[in-house]
């Protein structure tokens, strides 16, 4: 099914390019978003099935139990963006900054997972209950704030959902340190097999306190904090580990949307790399604009500007301009 997405995307895409190199413009525009669309189902189809592959490849995995653990994987990334959706509608700072660091582990233990699939059997209290909880106590939380009811019983409640809320980080971090054990245990093995095969040779393992070598010493934002997650500040949007500064957020989002429209309605005369600063490329499109094709990239850039994650426009393209 996967390939035939492909192929169907393909199709409707050059398609479309052909339309809109002829008389029907909005036609083949019609025909490319669909082409996009149906490409992007069958990337997404592959790289699920790449990961069931891996679990089918995996010793003692029968098929039957690699499945189960695509699902429960899936359900770990479908929890992740229901809170992460949820996490966008928080007006209290204390508990965004809590939900933003809930999130930035759970991030890094998916990627981790995506990884090394076979360590999702290890996982499971984490998808099944840790995470999940998350993602109840926070709609719970916001179904009460909907009411505006300010009642001793409402208050309590919504106090006694923060706190429940700031002891599952601990939770997270604990569950990611369970599935790292074994990890921990091979490492420390080869690490002792390394330094007995270096002292046969005489070769002296330098102890980290030797100060013939000194430390390099890291100071401000690229300060190493190993085995402790750096909370975010109040306020800030992220999931991808980017921090955008709250002063910043409404000028990204606009940028953004400009970008987008640029690229989809004037990218053939290359607006949206003039507007990004890339002149030279800007001129390139200029003078291709007799073609069909900077308006067809424009278009796919225009579309792809419009609804990639604000964090990740933040870095290709913001920090750049």
């Amino acid at each position: 099914m996967k390939y035939f997405y492909l192929v169907l995307g393909v199709a409707l895409t050059v398609g479309g390019g052909l339309l809109v190199g002829g008389d029907s413009l909005w036609l083949g525009l019609g025909f490319i978003a669909m082409g996009l669309g149906a490409g992007a189902q069958g990337v997404k189809k592959i790289r699920q099935e790449n990961l069931l592959y891996r679990l089918k490849q995996a010793e003692n995995i029968s098929a039957e139990r690699a499945a189960l653990l695509q699902a429960s994987y899936d359900k770990a990334v479908s929890d992740f963006q229901t809170l992460d959706e949820a996490r966008k509608k928080l007006t209290e700072p204390a508990l965004l900054q809590q939900v933003n660091r809930l999130q930035t582990i759970s991030r890094d233990l998916l990627r981790y997972l995506e990884k090394h699939p076979e360590k999702i059997a290890l996982a499971q209290r984490f998808i099944d209950y840790y995470q999940d909880r998350a993602v109840v106590l926070v709609e719970k939380y916001q179904d009460f704030a909907a009411t505006h009811l300010t009642g001793d019983e409402i208050l309590s409640m919504q106090e006694r959902l923060r706190t429940a809320l700031n002891g599952l980080d601990e939770a997270y971090e604990e569950q990611f340190r369970r599935i790292l054990s074994d990890q921990f245990m091979d490492l420390d093995a080869e690490l002792k097999v390394m330094e007995q095969t270096m002292a046969a040779e005489g070769i002296k393992v330098r102890d980290t306190t030797d100060t013939a070598y000194p430390p390099t010493d890291f100071t401000g934002e690229d300060s190493p904090q190993f085995g402790k997650l750096r909370p975010f500040p109040q306020g800030v949007s992220s999931t991808a580990g980017l921090i955008i500064p709250p002063e910043q957020l409404r000028d990204v989002k606009r940028t953004r949307v400009i970008q987008a429209l640029c690229g989809i309605f004037l990218g053939g005369f290359g607006v949206h790399k003039f507007y990004q600063r890339k002149f030279f490329q800007g001129v390139l499109y200029v003078l291709f604009s007799w073609t069909f094709l900077p308006g067809l990239i424009g278009f796919c850039e225009g579309m792809r500007y419009m609804f990639m994650r604000l964090e990740d426009f933040y870095e290709e393209y913001y920090l750049k301009r």
